[in-house]
């Protein structure tokens, strides 16, 4: 094993065991999901300096379908097929954590190099979490971290329809109170914390008091009782709560000294746990509104995606110690 786990860092050895390994294994066992191979550190498909990974002893079905979308990111070219296949891993909440890790930094790589910095961060996250154990996991969700960190975009990243998506099927009154929390949501997400030291304390405070401005908006429009509303009103909330614990531990401001980052990390750590908790109970308040179709059509797409966000915040939260 130790042989072919050093072939595997070749790139032309890798594609040839991985065929040979995919091929033994479905006939085997006859089934489509029997069938791996382990990865290698190759420089493939989008991203680089990716960790080598040896090949699990038993297969589970989320780990089948890592490797088989790893196959098509590496021998195939099919980079669709492949961020599918990893996305459906991530969102496989039976997955082995270090299978999910590994998946998640992989399609951190694809939405890194699309200009999706706010998802690609969250997933690095996640990543860092559930790999906690795996020192290279760890390497490599820093370097992309740091990676992402010298990135800076104008676009609004929200979980969700985008950011001023109108609210369908419900009250005008909703519908008004949902537009203005909207306004106050882009307002929070265009403030920055500003990389000098002694600006870091006002601007942390300037991003919560914005955040805190549209969750009370937000909070309005829940308590109107309508079920589509409440379910996008609680997943805006959560979101808000889950992306200032993401601002606070990972998205520090680049220029920041790595000991004054680090310091000032530890210092927000309790925040950031309770930031996280908060979103938490967010979601579960979103799944509750709009239980057994209370919402409608109308609150399906946001429903779907209070699901995925539970989902990361119970993955990050699982690995806080």
């Amino acid at each position: 094993m130790d042989a072919l786990r050093t072939l595997f860092r070749c790139r032309r050895c890798a594609g040839f065991w991985l065929a040979v390994l995919v091929a033994c294994g479905e006939a085997g066992s006859g089934s489509p999901e029997a069938g791996s191979g382990p990865e290698e550190g190759a420089q493939a498909g989008p991203g680089k300096g990716r960790a080598a990974v040896p090949a699990p002893e038993a297969q589970a079905p989320s780990a089948t379908r890592y490797y088989r979308s790893y196959l098509d990111e590496v021998l195939r070219g099919d980079f669709s097929a492949a961020r599918a296949g990893y996305r459906a891993v991530v969102e496989d909440g039976g997955a082995e954590p270090e299978v999910a890790a590994r998946a998640a930094l992989r399609l951190a790589e694809y939405e890194a190099d699309a200009g999706r910095r706010h998802i690609a961060l969250d997933l690095v996250a996640r990543a860092a979490a559930l790999g906690r154990d795996h020192r290279d996991l760890l390497l490599w969700a820093e370097r992309l971290q740091r990676r992402l960190a010298a990135v800076r975009v104008h676009d609004i990243e929200v979980r969700g329809p985008p950011a001023g998506t109108p609210l369908e099927g419900v009250s005008a009154q909703a519908a008004e109170l949902h537009a203005r929390a909207e306004e106050l949501l882009a307002a929070y997400h265009a403030r920055r914390i500003k990389p000098r030291l002694e600006e870091l304390g006002a601007g942390v405070r300037g991003k919560r008091s914005a955040m805190e401005a549209a969750v009370r908006a937000y909070r309005q429009v829940a308590a109107l009782g309508e079920p589509a509303a409440a379910v996008a009103a609680e997943l805006r909330i959560a979101g808000l709560f889950y992306d200032l614990s993401l601002s606070l531990t990972f998205d520090l401001p680049s220029e920041l000294e790595a000991g004054v980052a680090a310091e000032l990390r530890q210092s927000l750590r309790a925040q950031a746990l309770a930031d996280r908790n908060r979103a938490r109970a967010a979601y579960l308040r979103a799944l509750e509104a709009g239980r057994d179709g209370r919402a409608g059509p109308a609150g399906a797409i946001w429903l779907e995606a209070a699901e995925l966000g539970l989902r990361s915040t119970e993955d990050l939260l699982r690995g806080r110690d």
